[in-house]
């Protein structure tokens, strides 16, 4: 979540890798989610929306809660209304990452943390 993408570039990758990039992408935003709090677990999304797309609803399931999580994200850091769930779950097969990405970009950065064993600085 801490990389902005171009929305365009992740509908444009997912078509030519034949929907791999759409998994990388899935993958690495639900790493991001995570890191931002939310309850997710990055693999088990990737595989509801890969192996589970083959019985339909743990697809349309793990895509509903991740766009539910974008907009969970955006409410809390004041940004704007919330993402229409509907709309994203019926342009699911070639709408969905580059909307949400869109969604993504608007986040601000986090804070990355402070790396562990270092000593702060202090301001001389």
């Amino acid at each position: 979540m801490g990389v902005r993408r171009n929305p365009l570039a992740v509908f444009v990758l997912s078509i030519i890798t034949f929907g791999a990039y759409w998994v990388y992408w899935y993958y690495r935003t639900a790493e991001g989610l995570r890191d931002r709090g939310e309850l997710v677990r990055p693999a088990v999304s990737a595989l509801a929306v890969t192996w589970g797309a083959f019985l339909v609803i743990p697809a349309l399931v793990s895509a509903y809660l991740t766009a539910n999580r974008v907009r969970n994200q955006r409410q809390h850091e004041g940004g704007g209304g919330p993402i229409p769930i509907v709309a994203v779950l019926l342009g699911f097969i070639l709408l969905y990452a580059p909307y949400l990405q869109w969604h993504l970009n608007r986040l601000p950065q986090p804070i990355p943390p402070a790396p562990t064993g270092s000593l702060p600085l202090l301001a001389s």
